[in-house]
């Protein structure tokens, strides 16, 4: 099985060999692995991976978002990996009152 994917750290993580590790990788590969089956991970911008997999020639793309849009072409698997990404600062430094929130419904 082919799939395209593009470098997105730690996630997915693209040496200058083009050797491919990182966590979403490693679930996958070893996923494959126990039904026996060979993984080649490949990689290409976005645009260019639904290219690909709309003319047959990879079989598939990650890590992708769900959306509205894409779930009436596609087939996804349910989530490899769940996490949140935050941002942070030093506490007590003068920043703009912009960043005084600690919830995204106060931003």
């Amino acid at each position: 099985i082919t799939i395209a994917t593009d470098k997105y750290e730690p996630y997915v993580i693209v040496d200058n060999n083009g050797n491919h590790s990182g966590i979403i990788v490693d679930i996958i590969r070893k996923s494959f692995e126990k039904k026996g089956v060979n993984v080649i991970f490949e990689n290409y911008p976005f645009t260019r991976a639904v290219i690909k997999i709309e003319n047959n020639e990879i079989d598939a793309a990650m890590p992708k978002m769900k959306t509205e849009e894409r779930i009436k072409k596609y087939l996804f698997t349910e989530p490899i990996i769940n996490s949140k990404s935050n941002f942070f600062y030093i506490k007590g430094r003068n920043i703009s009152e912009d960043f005084k929130w600690k919830k995204l419904e106060e931003f």
